[in-house]
């Protein structure tokens, strides 16, 4: 091959890295400019930033947590909760938070169920670029003992956020904003409208329990250390910390003890927890059993719902010197 032939060889090569830089640029900045910022968990977290007064009562979680509360029934409280945050990823957002902007929080309600150490969703921290904004994927990494695994999510949370995310961006277009969450539950409850989905929408308690413990472990060491160190920062900040076991219908309890997840690891954290004097638990579990037409389907409350136990545990929050 001549030297003109060579040469030409060179500049088409360049011109395939050259687009490919720029497809690569073009995907980056729609990624993050449009889907990213869209995420629950980032306007959620616009609530926090948006004031600096003192929070009595601040609950954190995933959609039992974001569906249980209604924060305008409970004064001066605030309900970060968003669907699919686990122990792990409410760990490291709240240290965020609390980096970024300090506020004073005098009591920090954290969920308790029969799925809180479940391994179901331990290692799901989609999409990356959102949570690696919290998350020490390395750190995690070490703990899980899987160092490769989240060596991927950290470089796809900062070089690559698009890739793999079409199913993300589907959820977008749609108007759900899920992004694999269980968003709109959330986004329903947050909005009052969590009756309005269609019936066969929604789904069984024994199907939410079967979903969230058949075939996991149901003591997650990693969930186990992520609470310890949840309780942790708050304790050294002088904030009271409450396990709260949200209600849940008879299917899901039952369904939960028939698969082997009888509270055990739970009830035995809670007792070392408590007997060191850093938190206090109130179990609500069993609550509305017998009234089905509290829930919006298996494992959520419905607004009724919502309301009657946001009094309660209002109540019961009242009761143990938390006014």
């Amino acid at each position: 091959m001549n030297q003109s032939g060579q040469m030409g060889q060179k500049w088409q090569l360049l011109a395939y890295v050259a687009m490919g830089l720029l497809l690569h640029a073009l995907l980056y900045t729609t990624y993050v400019g449009s889907v990213a910022p869209a995420h629950r968990v980032v306007e959620v977290d616009a609530e926090w930033f948006a004031g600096d007064a003192p929070i009595r009562v601040l609950a954190l979680g995933g959609s039992h947590t974001r569906s249980a509360i209604d924060p305008d029934l409970m004064p001066d409280s605030l309900n970060l909760g968003v669907g699919g945050e686990h122990y792990l990823k409410t760990l490291y957002r709240i240290r965020h938070l609390l980096r970024e902007h300090d506020r004073a929080v005098s009591c920090v309600l954290l969920p308790l169920d029969a799925a809180s150490l479940s391994s179901w969703k331990t290692d799901d921290f989609t999409p990356e670029f959102v949570w690696g904004r919290y998350v020490d994927f390395i750190a995690v990494g070490r703990i899980q003992h899987k160092p490769f695994a989240y060596a991927r999510m950290w470089t796809k949370a900062r070089l690559f956020p698009y890739a793999g995310e079409l199913e993300t961006v589907r959820m977008m277009r749609s108007g759900t904003k899920a992004f694999k969450d269980e968003e709109q539950l959330s986004r329903l409850a947050a909005s009052n409208q969590l009756d309005v989905a269609a019936r066969s929408e929604r789904r069984s308690g024994r199907d939410a329990a079967q979903e969230h413990l058949g075939g996991y472990n149901h003591a997650d060491p990693a969930l186990s250390w992520a609470l310890r160190e949840i309780v942790r920062t708050f304790r050294e900040r002088g904030t009271r910390v409450v396990l709260v076991s949200y209600p849940m219908t008879a299917g899901y309890s039952n369904t939960a003890r028939r698969l082997g997840a009888d509270m055990g690891p739970q009830k035995a954290l809670v007792a070392e927890l408590a007997q060191a004097g850093a938190v206090e638990h109130l179990d609500f579990e069993t609550l509305f059993h017998e009234k089905p037409e509290k829930f919006y389907d298996g494992d959520h409350l419905s607004k009724p719902g919502r309301e009657h136990f946001s009094r309660l545990l209002r109540q019961s929050l009242l009761s143990l010197g938390i006014k």
